[in-house]
C-alpha cells in the first residue's frame, strides 16, 4: 500500500484517474487506514478531484476529452470516462471524513464535491441517480461538521437548503441524517 500511495502521488499517475480509480483508491486506503503516505495521497488526490467536478456538465454521463483523456480500446476506438455520480462521491467523502485528513486543500475538494452534489440532483438525468444519495452525502458532511472541519457547517447549510436532500432516501438513511444534524449542531 505504501509503495501505491507513493506513485499514486506523482502528478502524472493521478492525472490519469478516471472516477472510478479515486473511488476504488478511497475505498482501500480507507480498509488500510491513517498514515503518513495515506494522507499525502489524499491530500493529491483532493488537490486534483476539484477539476474534474467543476469542469464536467453533470447532465452528461461521460467526461469531455478536455477534462479527462478517453481509454482506447485493443481496436483502437477510444471510449470517453464515466463521469462522477453522487453515489461515487459519497464513497470518497466517506473516505476523507473516515481517515479525518483535513486540510485546506481536502475542505476545498469537499467543497467542489458539495457544488457538484447540488448541480447534480438538480440537472443530472435520473438514471445517473441512486435513491437518497444527496442524504447520504449530507450526512456525511454533518460528519465532518462534527470532526471540526472548518468548511463543513457551511456546506451543510447549504445541503440543508436543497429540496431534494430527502428524496427517495430510506428511512434508515433519514433517520442516520437527521442524528447527524443533531451531533453537527451540537458541535458548532
Amino acid at each position: 500500500f505504501e509503495q501505491a500511495a507513493q506513485e499514486l502521488e506523482r502528478t502524472i499517475r493521478v492525472r490519469s484517474l478516471a472516477p472510478r480509480n479515486f473511488q476504488n483508491t478511497m475505498i482501500a486506503y480507507r480498509w488500510y487506514g491513517k498514515d503518513q503516505e495515506t494522507e499525502a495521497l489524499v491530500q493529491k488526490l483532493a488537490q486534483w478531484l476539484p477539476r474534474l467536478l467543476d469542469d464536467h456538465d453533470e447532465r452528461k454521463p461521460k467526461l469531455r476529452k478536455d477534462v479527462m483523456f478517453s481509454y482506447t480500446c485493443r481496436d483502437g476506438s477510444e471510449v470517453p470516462a464515466d463521469a462522477f455520480r453522487i453515489n461515487g462521491l459519497n464513497v470518497i467523502a466517506r473516505g476523507f471524513v473516515y481517515l479525518d485528513i483535513c486540510t485546506p486543500e481536502v475542505e476545498d475538494c469537499l467543497a467542489s464535491m458539495t457544488d457538484y452534489v447540488i448541480r447534480s440532483a438538480g440537472r443530472s438525468p435520473v438514471w445517473m441517480r441512486t435513491d437518497g444519495d444527496v442524504c447520504i452525502f449530507a450526512t456525511i458532511v454533518a460528519e465532518a461538521v462534527v470532526k471540526g472541519w472548518s468548511k463543513a457547517p457551511g456546506l451543510l447549510e447549504k445541503l440543508e437548503a436543497q429540496p431534494s436532500l430527502r428524496q427517495g432516501a430510506r428511512p434508515r438513511e433519514l433517520s442516520q441524517l437527521e442524528t447527524a444534524i443533531e451531533k453537527a449542531k451540537m458541535a458548532v
